[in-house]
């Protein structure tokens, strides 16, 4: 397992984390660490969890992921900045999870003129595999030792999900 920050993301709800400039600067440089991942261990299947802003982020780098990336989970997302999981153009399956007192489940589901990040993908319109995130608290809470959360994305990182 590797937490991977290698991107600025924004620095709370302020106008850079309504747009989608740093997480596209971000999916380049996510996309070339995933790679050399992939090269040094060819053989290895890579789940790549994406919270909140890092789920945008995730969703712009999807198309330009190695094969050996075989799954994506997105948490307490704001939106992907697409309509469905299909434009994603990613043959990873995509997972989506937010818990039910998250507050980025409040964000309207708009991108108008650059600003917000549309639909949210944990809604079953949107195509994602729905992840089990009970246990889970608030917007920060889905990795909690003990929660059926954790156990969810354990099971697709070890791929018996």
């Amino acid at each position: 397992m590797v937490a991977w920050l290698g991107y600025e993301p924004p620095g709370g709800i302020d106008l850079a984390a309504i747009r989608s400039e740093r997480a596209m600067a971000g999916a380049t440089a996510l996309t070339e660490y995933v790679g050399q991942l992939a090269t040094a261990r060819p053989d290895t299947a890579i789940t790549v969890i994406g919270h909140s802003y890092g789920s945008l982020l995730l969703a712009y780098a999807a198309a330009r992921l190695p094969v050996q990336v075989t799954d994506l989970v997105v948490l307490g997302s704001p939106g992907l900045d697409v309509d469905s999981a299909e434009q994603l153009d990613t043959a990873a399956r995509l997972w989506a999870g937010s818990a039910e007192d998250d507050w980025i489940r409040r964000i309207p589901d708009v991108r108008v003129l650059g600003l917000g990040h549309g639909v949210d993908p944990s809604r079953p319109s949107f195509g994602a595999r729905t992840l089990d995130v009970t246990g889970a608290e608030g917007h920060d809470g889905y990795f909690l030792p003990g929660t059926i959360s954790l156990e969810s994305l354990a099971a697709v990182a070890l791929g018996t999900a």
